[in-house]
């Protein structure tokens, strides 16, 4: 069907929301097709602000392409200007989201653009936290492009602690064989350690990987007490 082009406005507008505050905007972004591309372009010069519009649950047209895992719209939109610093109403940023959902080229993407490791959530979680859950790949970016490589949120809980909970034996294997390995004796502020929590989810495996490295660490403290002594 062709508009006749007298025909009164129709009275559609580029930043209208839906009973859930989705635009337009959202809605293209949302879709991992190159057809995509072009109407971003046209929706977002019609109304710039719509890069910043959020939804009910406070995420921008950049947090849905991220988890939508479309790499190629997350470039388009901070190409066009779009913040990889607002939160959403749990206050994470597009790289908490990259993080979560263990995507590695959007999580380097995000992070050689400025995103940053030292951002916290409403629990205090990085998102290297979320990394160590669900993806060694993604934690080894955060890693090698942030200069914080331990934290703890609100919980006092490390990313080993997290990828304890989440039974990830990469990411553990990974943590605790790096120099700048964390101690696996810290606590939570309820005075749980990692291998409180590897019991308390009833993780054997991880269990037994952490039980192993401290009788590996302590039997290197007591030959080096020997050496000393000699």
């Amino acid at each position: 069907m062709i508009l006749d082009p007298k025909s009164p406005n129709l009275g559609f507008t580029v930043d209208l929301r839906d009973k859930t505050g989705v635009t337009p905007l959202m809605c293209a972004v949302g879709v991992n097709i190159p057809q995509a591309l072009p109407v971003i372009r046209l929706l977002e010069k019609k109304k710039p602000v719509s890069k910043t519009r959020q939804n009910r649950d406070g995420m921008t047209a950049l947090h849905i392409a991220v988890a939508a895992r479309n790499l190629d719209v997350v470039k388009l939109l901070i190409e066009l200007g779009s913040s990889i610093d607002l939160v959403d109403n749990e206050q994470r940023t597009p790289l908490h989201y990259a993080s979560e959902h263990g995507y590695p080229e959007i999580v380097k993407y995000l992070m050689s653009h400025g995103a940053r490791n030292s951002t916290r959530d409403h629990i205090g979680a990085t998102p290297s936290h979320y990394a160590s859950q669900f993806s060694v790949e993604c934690l080894k970016i955060i890693f090698d492009e942030s200069k914080i490589t331990e934290a703890k949120d609100n919980e006092n809980r490390s990313c080993l602690m997290w990828a304890v909970c989440a039974g990830n034996v990469d990411v553990i294997n990974y943590l605790i064989q790096r120099d700048d390995a964390p101690d696996r004796r810290a606590i939570d502020k309820h005075g749980y350690t990692a291998l409180h929590l590897a019991a308390m989810v009833g993780n054997e495996k991880v269990c037994k990987i952490l039980i192993n490295q401290g009788c590996t660490r302590r039997r290197m403290r007591f030959q080096e007490m020997i050496f000393h002594d000699g």
